[in-house]
């Protein structure tokens, strides 16, 4: 079970490619991370799905079945090809910003899998 936080979400209903990072939390940083991304991240993304270089985010804490502090963080994609453009962060931003956002992200937390799925539009809701 995932809760999504709804003020941390670039909506996007119809995207078919998902990038999913299942990331765990220093302990005690759950809301250092959040505030990080919410001041530095989530407008670098913003500013991404304007250029259409992706086609939304949004942050889900896990809950029920997973480890504590875990959450996961997905980027949505209108096909394959955008995942190939690489960081959105840095299409957006420029590498120099995106590496100091980017580094920043460990002070809170690790990432431990990342994942790609399709969306299939005749089994999805």
């Amino acid at each position: 079970m995932t809760n999504r936080v709804d003020s941390l979400t670039i909506p996007a209903p119809d995207a078919l490619v998902w990038r999913i990072a299942v990331r765990r939390a220093v302990p005690g940083k759950m809301n250092d991370y959040l505030a990080y991304y919410r001041a530095e991240v989530l407008p670098g993304l913003r500013k991404a799905k304007a250029s259409g270089q992706i086609a939304g985010s949004t942050i889900a804490i896990r809950g029920v079945g997973a480890p504590s502090g875990e959450f996961t963080t997905v980027t949505y994609y209108a096909n394959f090809a955008g995942i190939d453009g690489g960081d959105p962060l840095v299409q957006a931003l420029g590498r120099e910003a995106a590496d100091r956002i980017n580094a920043k992200s460990a002070e809170f937390s690790t990432a431990t899998q990342v994942f790609v799925r399709r969306r299939i539009a005749d089994l999805s809701f």
